[in-house]
């Protein structure tokens, strides 16, 4: 997994001024998943891949960080090799719990099941 953070402008939020999202820090984040037939997934999950990674990941991070954490965004899947699945995503993050959801995403990545992902709904 190889992450990237973007911090939140330094300007105060005033009224009637920009977005909630903007106060967030996003952390980017590629995953290669191996040895994922994507025939495979095409045909067990009729395309709802995407969304049951996300609630997976969603429900996996809460597990070690319950604070702090906003959303999820798969913004690309990508075919590698033959059998690999590369995907990338943005986990929008509370900024004063940015450290401890960040670790928290690190853990939740390595004890995620993804075999699991394929055969069951996850719904928040």
């Amino acid at each position: 997994m190889k992450t990237h953070v973007t911090h939140p402008a330094n300007k105060q939020p005033h009224y009637g001024g920009g977005c909630a999202r903007c106060a967030f820090t996003k952390i980017t984040a590629t995953l290669l998943l191996e040895n994922i037939s994507v025939k495979e997934l095409a045909s067990r999950l009729c395309g709802r891949f995407t969304q049951n990674f996300k609630y997976a990941l969603l429900a996996e991070i809460r597990q070690y960080q319950r604070l702090g954490l906003k959303a999820v965004e798969i913004t690309d899947i990508t075919v590698e090799g033959k059998n690999n699945l590369l995907i990338e995503f943005d986990v929008y993050v509370n900024p004063q719990y940015h450290t401890l959801v960040r670790n928290a995403l690190r853990r939740a990545i390595v004890t995620l099941n993804v075999s699991s992902i394929s055969s069951t709904a996850y719904f928040l």
